[in-house]
């Protein structure tokens, strides 16, 4: 792929597998006449993406988007009260705010950028957020506490889940911007069978063997033809995961010569970010300056703490310095599967001059 200095270069390309590799499952799919429905695509990749994760396939449960995931993980688990970083995607909030519990919004720790806090005891519960593409890091998680793990674009990394708690749970995205995707949907690792078959239940109006909604709940199944993009995508990751990499060392040599702040994540796991801390709001406005003006895009994709945002106006909440200061200096450069070296080079170009016009942080 070639990219003429003149041609804009967007913060990203979402990639799906191509038709001819989706067209075995589509054709398993219209033979069997099974569309919807928890059908045999859904159970297979429910059982590969268990094997990719080492842990049993009785425990995982795929949605139709990571959101809805991480919603029926919140609403089957005890706590009432779910307590979420001010500085993540507002999906996170808004998952505890649809499952009907009471949302507290905390800050994030300056060095990891995840929740600063776990609850005490099992009457409260947390959302830690895995930073773009952050391992999952089962071992940190205290067993006495009810954690979930968003961790919407980890999957890539091929995290290792065996040792995730009963009282833990993971969810990952597959939207069509994450490593993995197959358009939308969604996983819920469990660290309980009992979990599972309740979240599973929450997806399908609440049934429970028998046409009877048991529990307040949702249509939130994954269908049949998101499964077999899912099933392609799959059947690639490891290409897809070196093509990653190869773009993360191209944007990580740039950032050594820069000296440019990737935070706790960098570029060391595969995910689908190029994440750089400008450490102050004037850098990061010179920065997006220069980039606009040389049609190179870019994202602020977490742009407002939670507690800032209408939807989430009289929540429970503390002042967040942490969270307002990542806010303010974060930015997302572009980084995508077969992103040309030209582009790199222009983005180099563009953030040193920039930088150059600015006193140092």
């Amino acid at each position: 792929m070639s990219l003429e200095n003149n041609i804009p270069v967007p913060v990203a390309r979402p990639m799906l597998p191509p038709p001819h590799a989706v067209a075995p499952y589509i054709e398993e799919m219209h033979e069997r006449g099974i569309f919807t429905n928890n059908g045999p695509l859904v159970q297979r990749l429910e059982a590969r993406i268990a094997a990719l994760v080492n842990v049993d396939s009785s425990r995982v449960v795929v949605a139709n988007s990571g959101t809805q995931a991480l919603e029926s993980l919140v609403a089957v688990m005890e706590p009432r009260v779910w307590w979420v970083p001010d500085w993540t995607f507002t999906a996170t909030g808004l998952a505890v705010l649809s499952a009907g519990k009471q949302l507290c919004i905390g800050d994030v720790d300056e060095r990891s950028w995840r929740l600063d806090r776990y609850p005490s005891d099992l009457a409260e519960g947390a959302i830690v957020v895995a930073p773009f593409g952050g391992a999952v890091d089962t071992a940190s998680l205290p067993p006495a506490s009810t954690v979930i793990v968003d961790a919407a674009a980890s999957l890539g990394g091929l995290e290792d889940l065996a040792g995730l708690g009963e009282s833990h749970a993971v969810m990952f995205s597959l939207h069509a911007t994450k490593v993995f995707g197959c358009g939308e949907g969604g996983v819920a690792i469990c660290g309980s069978e009992h979990v599972a078959r309740q979240v599973r239940s929450h997806i399908n109006f609440g049934f429970a063997g028998e046409r009877v909604s048991t529990i307040q709940s949702v249509n939130g199944k994954m269908s049949e033809i998101h499964a077999a993009y899912a099933h392609a995508s799959l059947d690639n990751l490891v290409e897809e995961s070196q093509e990653w990499s190869l773009a993360h060392s191209r944007a990580q040599t740039i950032s050594d010569r820069l000296e440019l702040n990737l935070g706790p994540t960098g570029l060391s796991t595969v995910h689908p970010y190029w994440i750089v801390d400008f450490e102050t709001a004037e850098r990061r406005a010179a920065v997006e300056e220069a980039l606009t003006k040389e049609e190179i895009g870019f994202r602020q994709w977490w742009p407002v703490p939670l507690s800032q945002m209408p939807a989430f106006g009289g929540h429970p909440s503390e002042p967040n310095p942490v969270s307002a200061a990542l806010s303010a200096s974060v930015l997302g450069l572009p980084s995508f599967r077969g992103m040309p070296v030209e582009a790199f080079a222009r983005i180099e170009t563009t953030v040193s001059g920039a930088l150059a016009q600015r006193l140092p942080a």
